[in-house]
């Protein structure tokens, strides 16, 4: 074992790992932000537009809530190439249903049960249980958007995503081209096909596998690293 090259591996490898965490953290977060409810109707929201905290929490939502979807998106297809290669399609999408699939369920019944509760016996302005095909679509958003967690559908977008994902990150870079090409056309038409409620995330997980395929954070960084030597010796 080469323990000379071993060191700065383990280093290179932990500061990705910590840089990953760190940007799908921003992500998480901004898609929260964004979707937070207020407490305000939307005639007190326009009423303070022009204020300083409606200022900042546009700037926060373009800066950080625009650019949630595309980089979860991308990290997520980035770090799917390892393992959709390493293990079988059973074991792979069980293993994506535990981490995916099984959280979002609970987070969506908790979200009814307690917002529910609140509308009926509260004072809460809130979506209630109305039908069978509500709750459904609810616990797992199958034709739209949910009414509570207006941001799982993220998750169930991703979830196919990986379904997809072996035979995606097996396929040659032409097919990576022409998936991404489909996914631009559908979401450009506005047509709605309920296999994904948002194609655009499909654009972003395909392209975080072209990124892993391509070697292109390995190159950014190389090219940072040799941006701040080149600026340190001149």
């Amino acid at each position: 074992m080469d323990t000379g090259t071993a060191g700065p591996a383990r280093t290179a490898d932990t500061r990705l790992s910590t840089a990953i965490a760190i940007a799908r953290l921003i992500g998480i977060m901004g898609i929260v932000y964004v979707h937070a409810w207020t407490g305000r109707t939307a005639e007190e929201l326009a009423a303070v537009a022009f204020s300083w905290q409606a200022v900042l929490r546009t700037v926060l939502g373009e800066m950080f809530g625009r650019s949630a979807v595309p980089l979860l998106g991308m990290i997520s297809g980035w770090l799917v190439v390892s393992t959709a290669t390493r293990r079988g399609y059973g074991p792979f999408l069980l293993g994506k249903a535990r981490t995916i699939l099984l959280p979002m369920l609970l987070w969506n019944a908790i979200a009814i049960l307690l917002v529910g509760a609140a509308a009926t016996f509260g004072d809460l302005k809130a979506p209630t249980p109305s039908s069978i095909g509500w709750t459904l679509n609810e616990l797992v958003p199958l034709v739209h958007a949910n009414d509570i967690n207006v941001q799982m559908p993220f998750l169930r977008d991703l979830f196919v995503c990986m379904m997809l994902a072996p035979v995606l990150v097996r396929a040659p870079s032409i097919w990576l081209v022409v998936v991404a090409s489909i996914v631009v056309v559908w979401s450009v038409s506005g047509v709605h096909i309920p296999l994904l409620l948002r194609p655009q995330i499909l654009l972003f997980f395909t392209a975080g596998i072209a990124a892993r395929r391509f070697g292109v954070a390995e190159r950014v960084a190389g090219g940072l690293s040799r941006s701040v030597r080149c600026r340190s010796w001149c």
